[in-house]
Parts: C-alpha cells; sequence; structure tokens
C-alpha cells in the first residue's frame, strides 16, 4: 500500500487521524507518524494535548499491520495495552516513530499464519527539533477474523 493509500485508509477507518493531520508511513524498516501544530489540538498550556500525541503513537500499529499485510483484508486488529511517558511539553509539530525490521515482520506474517500475531512497538515522540516528548511501548494482536 503506498503512502497516499495508508493516509486515505486511516482517515477512513479512523476519522479522528483527519482531524490531527495525521501523515503515516514507512521508510525501510522505520514507522512513523507526523502531526502538525494547530489549534485543534492544542491543550490548555499551549501545547499538544497528550490525547493526540498518544493517538499519533499508538497509530504505528495499524500502520506497521496495513505494510505487512497490504491491508487489513481479512485481519482482526486490536491495541491491548500502551504504557506512555510524557518528558517533555510537545510545543511544535511532533513525530511518532518506531523500527519494526523484515524479522519481525516475517514473524508477525507466520504467527498469524498460524492463527494469532502479537507485536510489540517501542515508540518515540519528537517535536520537529528532535526533542523527545514522550516514549511509549504498544502492544498489539492480529488474527483472522472469525465468522
Amino acid at each position: 500500500m503506498d503512502q497516499a493509500a495508508l493516509n486515505a485508509f486511516i482517515r477512513k477507518i479512523v476519522p479522528l487521524y483527519g482531524h490531527m493531520d495525521v501523515t503515516t508511513g514507512v521508510d525501510g524498516d522505520r514507522f512513523f507518524a507526523e502531526v502538525p501544530r494547530t489549534d485543534a489540538l492544542m491543550a490548555h498550556e499551549g501545547t499538544i494535548h497528550p490525547a493526540f500525541q498518544w493517538a499519533a503513537g499508538e497509530l504505528l500499529g495499524g500502520t506497521v499491520t496495513l505494510h505487512v499485510f497490504d491491508g487489513l483484508s481479512g485481519l482482526f486488529l486490536v491495541v491491548k495495552k500502551v504504557d506512555i511517558e510524557f518528558v517533555r511539553p510537545a510545543r511544535r509539530d511532533i513525530v511518532a516513530e518506531c523500527v519494526f525490521d523484515q524479522a519481525a515482520q516475517d514473524k508477525l506474517k507466520a504467527d498469524v499464519a498460524a492463527g494469532e500475531g502479537t507485536f510489540t512497538l517501542d515508540v518515540t515522540l519528537k517535536d520537529s527539533q528532535g526533542t523527545t516528548v514522550a516514549t511509549m511501548v504498544g502492544h498489539y494482536l492480529v488474527r483472522p477474523r472469525r465468522s
């Protein structure tokens, strides 16, 4: 799935991502979600609200799955758990990023083919100056849809 199709799809299935104007994509083993700083995302302290930071990081589980399986057809994907630590105020555009290498992608495919796969993402959220604003660990489950 190319980046334009990926972004159109995620905005269709989760309209919040359109509201956030998030752009997600893949660059080799690097998965990312970019969120611009806009008034619609701001908290009372002039920072990007933590809910939108969480959503940007959590989105990467879907980005990984869409990339590995070239879509979600016939799949059931859920986030099982997310732990996040906010370490600095997010006062600028942010990018959430993680690495999910080819070996991890191949393992996920094999596990899902065998009935169910789980994966974990270590995500870093940075502002446009490269300062880490949050770190998170997301745990996901993917399996074939059941009738």
